[in-house]
């Protein structure tokens, strides 16, 4: 099984990326209406875009120039600073925007990195990359559908007559 072919990248990068979009559109404005977000949340929403902006310039730097990685001891691959990396950023965010889900959702992805790096490289366990990439958003996928079908049952569609 190989990755990704180059020309599927970009229309599967617009499919996920429009989920959101439609779910909020079909699912959540009929059940609870537009909401009008606060300066508050605006001003984390910032420092969020500033903090991330330059943790992946960093993270750019790290996976662009590899004789950075010189002081790591032993062998460590980019999958594993990567994760350390996806650790930093979901943190960042769950921080941020005060949702203490991302927190469980970086250690998971950070696992998956982690022991897949090390399996990998100190026990010559290779176990592909459904133990990175699949099993972490198999559980995070779950979880969010677990969330999705309790926002829908709280918040039914309200009948025509009634506003």
């Amino acid at each position: 099984m190989g990755s990704l072919h180059p020309r599927l990248f970009i229309p599967s990068l617009f499919l996920v990326l429009t989920i959101p979009v439609m779910v909020r559109r079909y699912f959540v404005i009929p059940r609870i209406g537009q909401f009008k977000i606060g300066t508050d949340r605006k001003a984390a929403s910032q420092k969020a875009m500033i903090t991330l902006v330059v943790i992946i310039l960093c993270y750019l730097v790290i996976i662009t120039f590899p004789g950075l990685l010189r002081f790591i001891p032993g062998k460590f691959t980019i999958l594993g600073i990567s994760g350390f990396y996806i650790l930093i950023i979901l943190s960042v965010i769950a921080f941020l925007s005060e949702c203490r889900r991302l927190y469980m959702y970086a250690v998971i992805w950070f696992g998956g990195h982690l022991f897949y790096s090390v399996a990998e490289e100190y026990f010559g366990i290779g176990f592909g990359k459904f133990v990175v990439f699949g099993a972490p958003g198999v559980i995070i996928l779950t979880v969010g559908l677990i969330l999705f079908v309790r926002f829908l049952r709280r918040y039914p569609l309200p009948s025509e007559g009634s506003e």
